[in-house]
């Protein structure tokens, strides 16, 4: 039984405890160990079940189909729980890892294109300008994880044409659609958009000097 626990506020204890069975059947939630809510189904999760606790607050579970996967959304009072995947701190974290990765992924396999000289990895474009793209990417990690909007809107747009170069070289090597490649661009660049959003919500905690804004 997959089990998820959050605090109510950032740095507080992990009050909320979420659990359900597989096929998000049974979800139960609960607060400080007792039950607050039970949702019976995952047609019934998906489409919202707010619940009310015993100081005035209001708890609501949903989840949302996120493309090609599922987010379990948690706002408490509206606002999304720390730690949790909607949680503009963590959707930040999930954009700049998206760009770590790919920078790792092109210096690794770049390096290894130049030095074993590989046909394959040649083939693909993977050689020392890779080492360089890559390198370009580690510096937008970092500064996307600063906030930086620029930073990511160039990421985003690198990827993607990337993306649409690499695809089609592939495609006319192997003469149809790579269809691998194709969903986990999409994947990447969902995640990486996210940033954006993820940056707003943050600055505007920061402006009005909101506890989140430090997650």
């Amino acid at each position: 039984m997959p089990t998820r626990k959050y605090p109510l506020e950032p740095g507080g204890p992990e009050r909320v405890e979420l659990s359900w069975n597989g096929g998000w059947k049974s979800f139960t939630a609960s607060l400080d160990g007792q039950p607050v809510g039970f949702v019976p189904d995952q047609k019934s999760l998906k489409a919202g079940q707010e619940f009310s606790l015993s100081d005035g607050s209001t708890l609501k579970v949903q989840l949302a189909q996120e493309l090609y996967a599922v987010e379990l959304r948690v706002p408490w009072n509206g606002r999304p729980l720390p730690g949790s995947p909607s949680d503009p701190a963590v959707r930040l974290r999930g954009a700049a890892g998206v760009i770590f990765f790919v920078a790792g992924l092109n210096i690794v396999l770049g390096f290894l294109g130049a030095i074993t000289h590989s046909p394959f990895l040649l083939s693909l474009g993977l050689s020392f300008g890779s080492v360089f793209f890559g390198a370009i990417f580690l510096l937008l990690g970092y500064l996307v994880r600063r906030r930086s909007v620029p930073a990511l809107a160039i990421a985003f747009g690198l990827f993607a044409l990337d993306g649409i170069l690499s695809i089609g070289i592939a495609s006319q090597q192997t003469g149809h659609p790579v269809i691998g490649g194709i969903v986990a661009r999409i994947f990447f660049l969902t995640r990486i958009w996210q940033g954006f959003g993820a940056i707003r919500s943050l600055k505007e905690d920061e402006a009005t000097g909101d506890a989140y804004a430090g997650a």
